[in-house]
């Protein structure tokens, strides 16, 4: 077993910007804020062109004001690292190597109650694993063996109400692939609900606290049209708000703005010339709030909503 590799350079509580979305930039662990009227980013601090780069699932820790990334460490291998960036100056303050060698890290989800991360970590094309990680020390816990590995989304759910932890995963059944989101109870460590969505992939999993569902924009290749999803979190039951004939696929940097109930999404144009728009969408009634053109010069893979709760 392998040593953790923690450096820890500056952690100080913050009061961040509520309400905006940040995303990283060009590959590199440089953090953008997002206006989502114009699409036009603004870097927080200065660019963070060092030895690691973006490769996996990100995520926003409203507390601490520290904005974490799955990262390649370029100077011994691409090992994957966990990097702490602050939202405030756009600063990498902590870079941490976690205590098992895993080479992806995806759909990460924040636990409130103790700091720690949810994620799953693919081992192979047929199998994974879902653990969690102090991002303070780099220790993993183990919680279970999935038969699968993560898809679509790069960001996962964590339900502090139910102790649930929601994801996607494409699991293999008699040489058949399925997608399928799933729920799995922390503390009883045992899967709860099992969704009835089965179809597609799905982008920006996010908690709907308000009406107790989870949102998501899906995409199915049969169909070559963006959705908004909604799953209900009792019954794993889903149902299409609304689908969006004009734009032709999803990238992975979504978002949901609960407290204006937007959920933000890259979506690219049909015509293939435009390129893609930050498209805002009105969870309840499905429709387009916005949809500038997106200030990127290539999507984000991942994107996170800085909300007050």
């Amino acid at each position: 077993m392998e040593a953790s590799r923690v450096v820890l350079l500056l952690i100080v509580a913050v009061n961040i910007t509520y309400g905006s979305l940040y995303c990283l930039e060009g590959g590199y662990v440089s953090l953008v804020q997002v206006d989502t009227e114009t699409g036009l980013n603004s870097l927080v601090g200065l660019p963070n062109k060092n030895d690691v780069r973006e490769a996996d699932g990100s995520l926003l820790d409203d507390k601490s004001g520290i904005y974490y990334s799955f990262a390649v460490d370029l100077s011994i291998g691409g090992v994957r690292e966990l990097v702490g960036i602050s939202v405030q100056n756009g600063s990498i303050i902590s870079r941490i190597r976690p205590t098992k060698v895993v080479q992806i890290f995806v759909s990460p989800a924040m636990i409130p109650s103790t700091g720690n991360i949810v994620a799953i970590a693919e081992a192979s094309a047929e199998f994974s694993y879902l653990l969690i990680l102090n991002p303070r020390t780099g220790n993993i816990t183990h919680l279970e063996k999935l038969n699968g590995n993560s898809v679509g989304s790069k960001s996962g759910v964590y339900d502090p109400v139910h102790d649930n932890y929601w994801f996607q995963l494409q699991t293999f059944t008699n040489g058949q692939i399925n997608n399928k989101v799933f729920a799995y109870n922390i503390g009883q460590r045992r899967f709860v609900i099992e969704s009835a969505h089965n179809s597609s992939f799905l982008f920006g999993l996010a908690l709907d606290s308000k009406t107790s569902t989870l949102k998501a924009v899906g995409f199915s290749q049969v169909w070559g049209t963006p959705y908004l999803l909604s799953i209900d979190m009792t019954n794993g039951n889903s149902t299409i708000i609304s689908s969006y004939s004009q734009f032709s696929g999803v990238e992975e940097g979504c978002a949901f703005d609960p407290e204006q109930r937007i959920f933000y999404s890259y979506l690219r144009d049909v015509n293939p010339q435009r390129g893609f728009f930050l498209v805002g969408v009105n969870v309840d009634t499905g429709s387009i709030i916005s949809q500038p053109r997106s200030g990127h010069k290539i999507p984000p893979s991942s994107c996170g909503w800085s909300s007050s709760f």
